[in-house]
């Protein structure tokens, strides 16, 4: 099946991009477009009446380091990011969480920061930017916009990202010392492989044997990604021992609206999150207690 006819564009710089996206009422931006064509191919939403290709736009492009962030680019793809040295040793949560995205095709073609504005609940890199507090950076025609991941992922698929901006950056803190990260999942294919029936990521940091800041972020299991503050809560101040962890884990659940749907009840995501969440932050707090100081 083939999308109506649309217009087309593919500017070559980030302000002819913008240009053309304010140009005409409704027009979408295509980066990786393993989200919106696949929806255009079936009908599934109407087509817009311009499509501004920004594979083109060598500004959009790499990856940079400054001294506490790592800047990924718009057009890095999940393979790219799963691959990348910079992501794996400074950023390793979200590199892991990029190698485990959909299928080989898709992580050829597909790009970190789309993932992003498509704001999948099932998302990989979505719950892993979440888990590490990262930021997007928009532009548009007045300026630039810093938005955190918090209030980024709005709704199921549906983004903080205004009609008139282009994601541009995405912005996440490298590990320090003390810091522990973990990621689990089921995926539908079962294992690691799709996307993510319930997926938990978490983020540690200790000190002096003790956690001192803690962030839990959860997918698949509600309408959106989100992050179970109760349950992080409660491990600050912590050893971050087996019996600190049962408590954060009961907890876990109930910081979300769980959703029922295809792949399950919302018991069945509870007890999901029971099982992913322990793995997560067991994970998490070895590795920060061995990077602790």
């Amino acid at each position: 099946m083939y999308p109506s006819p649309f217009d087309y564009t593919a500017p070559t710089t980030l302000n002819d991009a913008l240009a053309a996206l304010t140009s005409t009422v409704g027009a979408k931006i295509l980066a990786g477009g393993q989200s919106l064509l696949p929806l255009l191919k079936q009908r599934l939403i109407a087509p817009p009446p311009l499509l501004v290709d920004i594979a083109h736009v060598a500004d959009l492009a790499g990856v940079r380091e400054t001294e506490r962030d790592v800047i990924v680019k718009t057009l890095l793809t999940h393979a790219e990011s799963a691959k990348h040295p910079t992501l794996g040793h400074a950023v390793p949560l979200l590199a892991t969480a990029s190698s485990w995205v959909a299928d080989r095709q898709v992580r050829q073609r597909g790009t970190l920061c789309g993932a992003l504005v498509n704001a999948d609940p099932a998302s990989d890199e979505c719950c892993a930017v979440l888990a590490l507090g990262g930021a997007m950076i928009a532009r548009s025609p007045h300026g630039t916009r810093d938005i955190p991941a918090e209030v980024f992922f709005v709704d199921g698929h549906r983004s903080a990202l205004q009609p008139n901006e282009i994601l541009v950056e995405l912005r996440v803190p490298k590990r320090r010392p003390g810091e522990g990260w973990g990621y689990e999942k089921l995926g539908v294919r079962g294992g690691h492989s799709g996307w993510a029936i319930t997926g938990v990521a978490a983020w540690i940091s200790m000190c002096s044997g003790h956690v001192t800041a803690a962030r839990i972020a959860i997918s698949g299991a509600g309408r959106m990604t989100t992050l179970a503050h109760t349950a992080a809560h409660t491990l600050i101040g912590t050893d971050g021992s087996d019996t600190a962890i049962a408590e954060a884990v009961d907890q876990a659940s109930k910081d979300i609206d769980l959703v029922a749907d295809m792949n399950g009840s919302a018991a069945y995501k509870a007890q999901l999150i029971h099982v992913y969440a322990r793995r997560a932050l067991t994970e998490a707090i070895s590795r920060a207690k061995k990077e602790s100081y």
